[in-house]
């Protein structure tokens, strides 16, 4: 199957790529309840990756970029959130580009890891591993939309330009805190 990956700035979405971005968004996170994606998943993308076949969106990635300080050192974190493919386009290995190309991105942003946050009872959770993500054994942080401190686990990381601020997120007993918003 040949597709087309391409960035787009979050501020360069046109119309069209929005509404294709929103029926592809309800296909794919139409079981995710409305309150979790109205109050927990408010992070603003600097910037998708879309994937085409010819003029049809058939997959998207939104990319997040923060500087944090985690336990006095500071950490340039990249996040990659709500990978999803459309139902009839799966199994093609658009995902695992998607996922390649978005690690590509951040890390011509210097990030120094890049992170997600997975459903670990849904097999996409077994992808990240394959791409080298690792499974943060303990719980992460997040503040959602009204100020409230959000505790949950199923995050992954993986190294980007610091192996030393990756080693210190994972070996960490601190619980790794996001900031505002979950992605």
């Amino acid at each position: 199957m040949i597709f087309d990956i391409q960035f787009v700035k979050s501020s360069d979405i046109t119309p069209s790529q929005a509404n294709q971005l929103a029926s592809l968004n309800a296909e794919c996170f139409g079981d995710v309840p409305t309150i979790e994606r109205t109050d927990n998943f408010i992070a603003e993308p600097f910037g998708y990756l879309l994937a085409t076949i010819g003029e049809t969106l058939v997959s998207r990635t939104a990319l997040f970029k923060r500087d944090l300080v985690f336990t006095s050192t500071k950490i340039v974190v990249g996040g990659i959130g709500g990978v999803c493919v459309a139902r009839d386009y799966r199994h093609h290995g658009i995902a695992s580009s998607m996922v390649k190309r978005a690690i590509t991105v951040l890390q011509k942003e210097s990030c120094d890891v890049a992170c997600l946050s997975v459903d670990i009872t849904k097999k996409v959770f077994k992808l990240y591993e394959k791409l080298g993500f690792k499974l943060m054994e303990r719980e992460f942080s997040f503040e959602n939309v009204r100020g409230d401190i959000v505790r949950e686990s199923g995050t992954m990381f993986i190294a980007l330009d610091s192996p030393e601020k990756y080693d210190l997120i994972m070996n960490s007993k601190e619980t790794f805190h996001y900031g505002r918003g979950c992605w």
